[in-house]
């Protein structure tokens, strides 16, 4: 188990004044089976007129607020303390894809946790032909499900080239693919699409990546702004097993979940409706920093990198 600081920070900038603005962040991460947090704020500025935190249905916790008055800036200001431990993935089923699905299939639960809110495609993981010629190409019924998925992430690696100019938002998993590039959320929407239409659950998840990779290890690409994988179902007595398709790794204790849904449309980190004109600039940047236990009064080490967008 591994101890994190973390620290989010996102600013707004309005080439004129926003008003009677509404948001929705989902950047606070919450206790799991895989992590515990022992505090998390999220500060913004200027001050809410009102403000509130609940848990939507996937349980994220999603904070709202509101701002009455005219105000040309909005930073937030995100910081947690948190325990990740490592998956045990030596204990994963032998079962293969095809009995994964039937499992998925017959399961009557709709809890926030069930297979089930997984099973069908949405407008962003919709696979065309091309994708589900891949997806057959490594998620044959056959095939253990660890093993599969295992494959398919390390495939995605290989085939899809990580470019921040090659996607925007609204890119779909089959016209990401078709460019072979784009962004985590891109190559967490591919995999998905390719899963789901083997039949195997597989759901997007939000999150943030340590900032320093511990020594001799490279940089996981994603780790300066908030990163996106996915998570397959692999049956009721294991659950839900992480991979990283950008970084074509199993998810270990480095990676500090914040969200999860069925497409980024459902973990998006800021949301909302303002009254405003002109353009808006943008800047995120982020810090996961280790705690170890021989350096108690440890603090976040600030680093440069930001992504910026106009």
């Amino acid at each position: 188990m591994r101890a994190y600081s973390v620290r989010f920070a996102s600013t707004y900038n309005y080439s004129a004044p926003a008003r009677n603005s509404l948001h929705a962040a989902r950047l606070m991460p919450v206790t799991s089976a895989l992590q515990t947090v022992s505090s998390a704020r999220l500060d913004v500025t200027p001050r809410p007129s009102s403000s509130s935190i609940r848990n939507d249905f996937f349980g994220n916790a999603v904070n709202w607020f509101r701002l009455d008055e005219p105000h040309d800036e909005l930073i937030l200001t995100m910081t947690a303390n948190i325990k990740v431990s490592d998956p045990v993935t030596a204990s994963a089923p032998r079962s293969t894809c095809g009995e994964i699905a039937n499992k998925a299939r017959s399961l009557p639960s709709l809890s926030a946790d069930a297979p089930a809110h997984y099973l069908a495609e949405t407008m962003f993981t919709r696979a065309d032909p091309q994708l589900v010629e891949f997806a057959r190409a490594h998620l044959s019924t056959d095939a253990p499900i660890l093993t599969a998925a295992q494959s398919l992430c390390t495939a995605l690696k290989e085939e899809v080239r990580y470019d921040p100019e090659a996607t925007d938002v609204t890119t779909t998993a089959a016209d990401a693919f078709a460019a072979r590039a784009g962004v985590c959320q891109d190559f967490a929407h591919i995999f998905i699409a390719a899963s789901c239409n083997s039949g195997v659950p597989a759901r997007y998840v939000t999150g943030y990546l340590r900032t320093l990779p511990p020594p001799g290890q490279p940089k996981l690409e994603g780790a300066d702004a908030m990163h996106a994988w996915v998570a397959v179902w692999a049956g009721t007595d294991v659950g839900w097993i992480e991979f990283d398709p950008t970084n074509g790794c199993i998810v270990a204790d480095d990676h500090v979940r914040v969200a999860v849904g069925r497409d980024h449309r459902d973990t998006t980190p800021v949301s909302g409706h303002l009254l405003a004109s002109g353009k808006q600039r943008h800047t995120v940047a982020v810090d996961v920093t280790e705690i170890r236990p021989e350096e108690p009064g440890s603090t976040v080490m600030r680093l440069p990198a930001a992504h910026t967008s106009d």
